[in-house]
């Protein structure tokens, strides 16, 4: 779902480059963050992620605000735990401005969707696969001294995007996997005790379903 959402959104922008010139603070800024992120996901995930980074503009002028769109994707092949394995995430990031008493207020607001998956193959646990996809949204405001500085925004933008990701990765290792791994420790119990097991798995597969909706 994460790479069709990422081949619509590369046409959408590549189509909007195509029909209108972007704004050169804009392009500046999406520069910059592809370099950042470049590094970002070679320090993070690995060196075979990929990683895009796009903006846009969100009326007829800056002043009006801008979008931006940072979409990774690390696919494991095989590794010493798993098999397989994927983590694909897309940030959508809205910044609009408002002036108040002279001063340049920014309101940030960032959509962060992830998609996980982790294929396991071995003797003691036999065939094993988990996936799930968590999305989360925050929202800042920020004083500004001008309205598209490409290094201010590259440090705003990247800070936040940061912040969101590490939050999601320790919920998905709390909710997710530790979850996933009492239900089926449980399941696998002695056949003779399964009855309860099984209630005590399925009372612990609602909670975790519950909590894994955004």
């Amino acid at each position: 779902m994460i790479f069709f959402l990422y081949l619509h959104l590369r046409l959408f922008l590549i189509d909007r480059v195509i029909t209108s010139l972007a704004d050169k603070s804009l392009r500046a800024l999406e520069e910059r963050l592809n370099l950042m992120f470049k590094q970002y996901t070679r320090l993070y995930y690995s060196s075979s992620a990929v990683c895009s980074c796009y903006c846009w503009d969100l009326g007829n002028s800056i002043e009006e605000g801008f979008g931006v769109a940072v979409v990774i994707k690390n696919d494991i092949t095989q590794g010493q735990a798993v098999n397989d394995g994927k983590w694909d995430s897309s940030n959508i990031l809205t910044v609009k401005f408002a002036n108040e008493g002279g001063k340049i207020k920014g309101t940030y607001s960032l959509t962060t969707t992830v998609n996980v998956g982790v294929g396991i193959i071995s003797k003691t646990c036999g065939n094993v696969g988990l996936n799930g996809i968590l999305a989360r949204t925050k929202e800042m405001k920020k004083v500004l001294k001008t309205y598209c500085d490409a290094i201010n925004q590259t440090e705003i933008i990247g800070r936040m995007i940061e912040d969101m990701e590490t939050e999601m990765r320790d919920l998905i290792n709390t909710i997710y996997v530790q979850k996933s791994q009492e239900i089926i420790d449980l399941a696998r119990r002695n056949p003779s005790s399964v009855g309860n097991k099984m209630m005590q798995a399925q009372a612990l597969k609602n909670a975790f379903k519950a909590q894994m909706k955004p």
